[in-house]
């Protein structure tokens, strides 16, 4: 019988080899034995046709979940199995607008047959928080929330992620509680002035004046 801790370390391995984030790694097990696993993978922008979307720096922002390419590798496989996620499974696709070409893991969790679902971190995204949850439940699937003493690592590879987007949101993650004048959570970074530079109207030249001035050197 394949140890519960070691598959979760192991999904955790796999999430560190993400493309972007948030990193999600994921095993599918069955028959004491790992059928397959994923991590979150970048998808080239002629990967899935009628879905394709860009980013204004012309990056598919595309992904393949963790979840989803498990399942896949391990098939038929896969079928009354046990799966092993490091991050709550999604209930939207995001990026795809739950196009019929790419479902949300949940939908597939329950196409493949899976029997358990082990879930090591809940997705703190309001989207997604506990939804996923539900939704297995809902579907006849047993959903447990086992860290097996790895909550710190994997609270790390999610909570970065959103500490990424507030950043590029211009919002301040971090205090300095030392200070009375500190800029806390969800207060904008103040911006840089940026002083307009004098501008120089061009004076207009008759023909004439052009014609004349070629001719006189």
């Amino acid at each position: 019988m394949i140890d519960g801790e070691y598959v979760m370390k192991m999904c955790i391995e796999y999430a560190k080899q993400s493309h972007c984030p948030p990193f999600v790694g994921a095993a599918v097990v069955n028959d004491g034995e790992i059928v397959g696993f994923g991590y979150r993978q970048r998808i080239p922008l002629k990967g899935v046709e009628g879905v394709i979307r860009k980013r204004p720096d012309n990056r598919s922002i595309l992904t393949h979940h963790a979840e989803e390419i498990a399942l896949k590798m391990a098939g038929e496989a896969a079928r009354g199995g046990v799966l092993y996620v490091t991050l709550e499974p999604c209930t939207y696709r995001i990026s795809y607008g739950n196009h019929p070409k790419m479902p949300p893991c949940v939908d597939l969790i329950e196409e493949y047959g899976l029997a358990r679902v082990v879930i090591g971190y809940k997705d703190t995204n309001p989207r997604i928080h506990m939804e996923g949850i539900k939704e297995l439940q809902e579907k006849g699937i047993d959903v447990l929330f086992e860290g097996f003493g790895l909550d710190e690592q994997l609270r790390k590879l999610t909570i970065d992620h959103y500490a990424m987007k507030a950043r590029q949101r211009g919002k301040i993650v971090k205090s300095d509680t030392s200070s009375r004048n500190s800029v806390g959570i969800n207060k904008k970074a103040p911006r840089k002035e940026r002083k307009p530079k004098p501008y120089k109207r061009k004076q207009k030249r008759s023909r004439t004046e052009i014609i004349e001035e070629a001719y006189s050197e």
